[in-house]
C-alpha cells in the first residue's frame, strides 16, 4: 500500500471522475476548452489524483492535481462536480497559455 494516509472510499474517486467527465468534457469558455478528465489513482483510493487535459486557443495543457475537499469526499456528486469546475475555471481563466512543462 502506497500512501499510509490514503482513505478507501469504495470507488468514490472513480464515480467523481466519471461525473466530472460527463459534466465538463468539451466545456468551453472564452479560449479555454476542457478536453478530458482522467483518474490516475485507483478507483477506491482517496484523495484522487486527477488529470485534466485542456486547450487554450490551439495550445494544449495538462493539469495533474491531488484533490481533497470535504465536498469532493462526501458531498453529492452534483455539488462536488460544481465545486471542481469552479476551482478549475478560476485557475484556467487567469492563464493566457498553458504553463510551461516543469523540468525534472
Amino acid at each position: 500500500m502506497g500512501m499510509a494516509h490514503a482513505v478507501h472510499h469504495s470507488g468514490r474517486a472513480e464515480d467523481l471522475v466519471d461525473r466530472l467527465r460527463a459534466d465538463w468534457r468539451g466545456e468551453r469558455w472564452d479560449d479555454v476548452v476542457l478536453d478530458d478528465v482522467r483518474l490516475l489513482t485507483p478507483a477506491d483510493q482517496w484523495p484522487p489524483v486527477i488529470r485534466l487535459d485542456y486547450r487554450i486557443g490551439e495550445q494544449r495543457g495538462r493539469w495533474i492535481e491531488t484533490w481533497d475537499d470535504q465536498t469532493l469526499r462526501a458531498g453529492t456528486l452534483d455539488a462536488a462536480s460544481g465545486l471542481w469546475l469552479s476551482i478549475v475555471s478560476a485557475h484556467l481563466m487567469d492563464l493566457t497559455e498553458p504553463p510551461a512543462a516543469e523540468q525534472p
